[in-house]
């Protein structure tokens, strides 16, 4: 198990690349302000567009302490998700985006690297149905 007070974040991005892995890409990097159209195109196409958790302010606040400060985010295609500590647990802040198994995949990586629940911070309820048809369709 990996202390995650004690992890930088180059090695837990170098971790959760080799977790995720997928099509020769490094799909985890640290949050950065040049980010800001990267997630400004996300919170447009978002079905609550204007609600504060669709806003560069939340999401460098909520994913506070990892990365270079600002969090770290996995992106990829139609899929964002923002990656924070708070009181020793991985959370994931306003999963944007086309939800698959790739949700799931970067979850369970961050489980298995803290071997702690990991939370997601402000996941709309459409999405939540999204999440749960995904598990419904594997049984």
């Amino acid at each position: 198990m990996i202390n995650l007070k004690t992890m930088s974040w180059l090695e837990l991005g170098d971790l959760l690349n080799k977790c995720l892995w997928h099509r020769g890409l490094n799909v985890v990097s640290p949050i950065v302000n040049e980010d800001r159209s990267l997630y400004h195109r996300f919170f447009h196409n978002d079905e609550h567009e204007s609600c504060y958790g669709n806003s560069w302010a939340y999401i460098t606040q909520a994913c506070r302490g990892l990365g270079l400060g600002l969090g770290l985010k996995y992106h990829e295609e139609n899929l964002l998700l923002s990656v924070g500590y708070y009181q020793g647990h991985y959370v994931v802040v306003r999963p944007m985006g086309n939800i698959t198994e790739r949700m799931v995949n970067v979850l369970e990586a961050l489980r298995m690297s803290s071997g702690k629940p990991v939370f997601i911070k402000n996941f709309s309820k459409s999405k939540q149905r999204n999440c749960l048809l995904l598990e419904d369709s594997k049984t």
